[in-house]
């Protein structure tokens, strides 16, 4: 009855989990709905996705993908998952109609795995378009199901390796309506790896974060880290306040990252969750490896008026009411027990953190502190996503209480900066300066970092004779004959940097291209390619041994060019500096999410008003500058250029949606074009980088990103540029690779950073 309507769809997805007669019948329910086009985005709203997803993933398959018969499979399972697949199938052929209205044809790459044709322009990627900012999310996530029905591959024993593998789901009515549950592997591209992800109410396309409350990578030791600013702050300012004699109390475990970090690096600290859905503490013991010994399936509040010293309150992904119910007898007792701290991981619903702010304000206000806090930043839209502080006042939560806590200098993270803006406290963490010892106890810290304008001062002194009594041994890697061998002989001292020249008259005519287009290519090479084919050796060597392509740096050459093109962007910009982020990069075919690929897209750098001046010069050049010939197929840049941009005096930077980007037909491929052109931009230039195809693969892109900046525009806080005097000044291996380890942090939202990798730059001697 009723099945017409959204919650008649809603009540089948229920059934799910009923009988397995009853289970059929809303299946093929769900597969009527799902032959109906204004359906289909109901069908995801109503969270039938990943249900759909779990059974069809469920049975064992041959090699061919068929469903191997019984025994391999219950004849129950197999008649769910046909239909299952049929109703999935279904959507996909909804997507599909969306996306050739868009524009867009489904295709094969050279891997005979689906991609995403451009028709105007052919442009080919391998995940979906977005269809515009105004289109609905569960229109955008139906075309994610085109690339979820087929497996990556088939084992022997039938079970097979999914782009998304639901593992586990419990639909939200089975858990007093605190939302959907499930737990999801997402294969990780062109490895064999995976993350698993803790996944609280609809699924909204493998880009949406919102519902993901944890996520570890299964290859990964759990506690070793924690990786959202979120979980960040969680565990520094718990373990920031916490008191020997009184636990931690986190309410709402997540996905246990922020338990077992603490249990690792606190181990002298009680630290305990609570969880009050008994589903979910389940799947956290099975899914996530929690020792049942520090996991309570228990209301919260009983926990804290045992005595918590500190207590971490878990509010995302639940449905708002259920979530405001039963906060407020935790708020009491944390009122009456009053504990050094209570932190509040707010909703990404903004009404949801309104009223729970509004209910702490009310429960707390009267006798503590409150305050909400931010990622680092100047936004103070919205508290979505946020979190609430009680307790501590304000001038508590600065790096010098940090630097001042025995228990805080166990960690290996620190605080670096904290802001007060209209009321709101903005943070920002970041990698500990000194290793972390054995036992646990604080390593040495760094010294205070130099001025701006003081040679390598953002890297730290280059003076390499002592780096006291906590100096690591040093290892193969720290000396320069370890590069000197890599490279191939290329050069590693501490000589001052020098231009390798610039062709005469090689500048004339950039500037004002630059100005009309918003981009240049030079129409000879800087440098020409037998110049630089010892750079491309070396990077092929010390990615061989695991190092990132920005390595290059650590050798005398990369140093020489990048001084040539200073000279080519000071033609430009007159007297400038160079910005710390540079890096190198070489496409990996195989593996193309390794760090060193490229950013597939499109993006600003910087808003208008940073990137140019009020007489529309510009401020910043972004240059990029490939060291092998460039072709579409080995791996080229994208841009849009200015007469094209309709937006391009927007005050927004970051990932662009299609709704901010120019029509196909106005975007450029810059290539082909021969090793060593010099290619650059406005820093508000829309543009993104295309990976390596099978038929580049033999000679992968190589290239450097550089961003250059007027002597005359301050740098931005908390990021002091490079003058070129300090490339005219010695500057030591040791510096070098403490410039490595930086750009790595630059980039590392974009890929993540090996352990090991890690691990040797932690052992580089840091400056006294």
């Amino acid at each position: 009855k009723n099945f017409s309507t959204m919650s008649g769809l809603a009540r089948a997805v229920d059934a799910l989990a009923g009988s397995h007669d009853q289970q059929l019948t809303a299946l093929r329910l769900i597969l009527e709905a799902a032959k109906d086009p204004n359906r289909a985005e109901e069908l995801v709203g109503v969270g039938a996705i990943l249900p759909l997803l779990l059974r069809h993933q469920k049975v064992k398959r041959a090699k061919d993908l068929t469903a191997l018969p019984p025994p391999a499979n219950e004849e129950e399972d197999l008649e769910a998952a046909e239909l299952s697949l049929m109703a999935l199938g279904e959507l996909v052929v909804v997507a599909t109609a969306h996306l050739h209205k868009a524009g867009w044809e489904l295709n094969s790459d050279e891997k005979n795995e689906v991609a995403f044709v451009n028709a105007d322009n052919n442009v080919m990627q391998s995940v979906p378009p977005s269809l515009g900012d105004n289109v609905p999310w569960e229109r955008e996530a139906l075309l994610d199901l085109i690339l979820l029905l087929t497996p990556k591959e088939v084992r022997d024993d039938g079970s097979a390796r999914w782009p998304l593998h639901v593992r586990h789901f419990v639909r939200s009515g089975q858990r007093g309506g605190r939302g959907d549950l499930a737990v999801l592997d997402v294969a990780l591209l062109g490895q064999q790896g995976a993350l698993r992800q803790l996944h609280i109410g609809p699924w909204r396309g493998m880009e949406e974060m919102d519902p993901v409350i944890d996520e570890v990578a299964l290859h990964e030791t759990r506690g070793e880290n924690v990786e959202s600013w979120l979980h960040t702050t969680v565990a520094g300012l718990v373990t920031l306040f916490a008191a020997a004699d009184r636990p931690v109390v986190l309410a709402g475990a997540g996905g246990g990252s922020v338990l077992c970090f603490l249990r690792k690096y606190l181990p002298d600290i009680d630290v305990v969750a609570a969880e009050p859905c008994p589903q979910a503490a389940s799947a956290l013991v099975e899914y996530f490896s929690i020792p049942t010994t520090f996991l309570r399936v228990m209301d919260p509040s009983d926990l804290v008026k045992d005595g918590a010293g500190a207590v971490a309150v878990d509010l995302r992904g639940e449905n708002g009411a259920t979530v405001l119910e039963g906060v407020e007898g935790l708020l009491r007792n944390i009122k009456d027990q009053k504990p050094q701290v209570s932190v509040f991981c707010l909703g990404s619903g903004e009404k949801q953190a309104v009223a729970m702010k509004a209910l702490v304000d009310k429960e707390l206000g009267g006798s503590v502190v409150v305050r909400e806090l931010r990622q680092g930043g100047d936004s103070n839209d919205g508290i979505a996503n946020g979190v609430l502080v009680v307790g501590p006042p304000a001038e508590a939560l600065v790096p010098a209480r940090w630097q001042a806590s025995q228990l805080a200098g166990k960690l290996p993270f620190k605080l670096s900066t904290s802001r007060d803006m209209n009321g709101i406290t903005h943070l920002e963490w970041s990698e500990s300066d000194g290793v972390v010892q054995a036992d646990g106890g604080p390593a040495a810290q760094r010294a205070e970092v130099p001025e701006a304008d003081d040679m390598w001062a953002c890297f730290g002194s280059d003076d390499e004779g002592s780096a006291g009594p906590e100096a690591v041994v040093e290892t193969p890697w720290l000396k320069p004959e370890y590069w000197a061998e890599l490279g191939g002989g290329l050069a590693v001292t501490d000589s001052p940097s020098a231009s390798m020249g610039v062709p005469e008259g090689f500048a004339e005519g950039l500037k004002k291209t630059l100005e009309e287009s918003g981009y240049v290519v030079s129409n000879n090479p800087v440098l020409e390619k037998e110049q630089l084919r010892p750079l491309i050796d070396a990077m092929q060597r010390i990615q061989a041994a695991g190092w990132p392509p920005v390595a290059i740096f650590c050798f005398d050459m990369a140093w020489n060019v990048l001084m040539s093109l200073w000279d080519v962007a000071e033609t430009i910009l007159g007297p400038c500096s160079l910005e710390p982020s540079f890096t190198a990069f070489r496409l990996n075919y195989v593996k193309p999410k390794d760090v060193g690929n490229n950013f597939g897209l499109p993006h600003r750098d910087y808003a208008f008003s940073e990137a140019l001046d009020d007489k529309r010069n510009p401020k910043v050049l972004s240059v990029w500058f490939p060291l092998n010939d460039i072709t579409t197929s080995n791996g080229c840049m994208y841009i849009v250029p200015r007469e094209n941009d309709p937006y391009w005096e927007v005050e927004e930077k970051g990932i662009i949606g299609d709704a901010h980007l120019a029509p196909n037909a106005g975007i450029r491929a810059l290539a082909p074009y021969p090793a060593g052109t010099f290619m650059a931009w406005y820093g508000n230039t829309v543009h993104w980088g295309s990976g390596c195809l099978k038929e580049g693969a033999k000679d992968p892109r190589a290239s450097f990103a550089l961003v250059f900046r007027r002597a005359d525009v301050a740098p931005d806080e908390g990021t002091p540029v490079i003058p070129r005097s300090a490339l005219t000044s010695p500057a030591s291996l040791h510096t070098r690779l403490r410039q490595v380890e930086k750009s790595l942090d630059y980039f590392a939202h974009w890929y993540p950073v090996p352990a090991d990798v890690k691990a040797k730059l932690a052992a580089v001697p840091k400056p006294e």
